[in-house]
């Protein structure tokens, strides 16, 4: 599927039509505007992909934020299936991204992945955002859990 393939496919409500895209092909969604959802197609194999930033770096030590990050994401814990972070370097950011559609997606589907993904999205960049709260000193014990999938 292709990215025209996916504008004609989604419903009236996500507004967005082939002059969505811009110079570089790439179509961007503003939720609530401050959340911007981007859809891209990789041009060799037409593959279309979702991203977008939740929030940028500026701690000295990244490693707390990567812990909560890859903990979130094992067993798709706090993060839908088939959703991933990501590290953009050069922008010191986090991103959560997707691989969408596939050669029999329909528009039903094509809706309810994009609207899960803005859903963790607006998820991830609240919480991402979110001023710090300093931990009791009686939560500094970590104990191992028993088995990793969690109810």
């Amino acid at each position: 599927m292709n990215l025209n393939a996916l504008l004609d496919l989604l419903p009236p409500e996500f507004r967005l039509q082939d002059s969505a895209k811009d110079a570089r092909g790439i179509c961007e969604l503003v939720v609530d505007s401050s959340l911007k959802i981007s859809i891209e197609e990789q041009p060799l194999t037409q593959d279309l992909y979702l991203y977008s930033v939740v929030a940028s770096i500026a701690e000295a030590d990244p490693t707390p934020l990567f812990e909560t990050l890859l903990e979130a994401q094992l067993f798709s814990r706090e993060l839908g299936e088939g959703i991933s972070f990501g590290f953009d370097r050069a922008e010191s950011a986090v991103l959560i991204w997707r691989k969408l559609g596939g050669e029999n997606a329909d528009s039903e589907s094509c809706t309810r992945s994009l609207t899960e993904f803005i859903n963790w999205a607006e998820h991830w960049q609240a919480k991402l955002n979110a001023p710090v709260v300093e931990a009791d000193e009686s939560d500094a014990g970590v104990s191992m859990p028993e088995h990793f999938i969690r109810a």
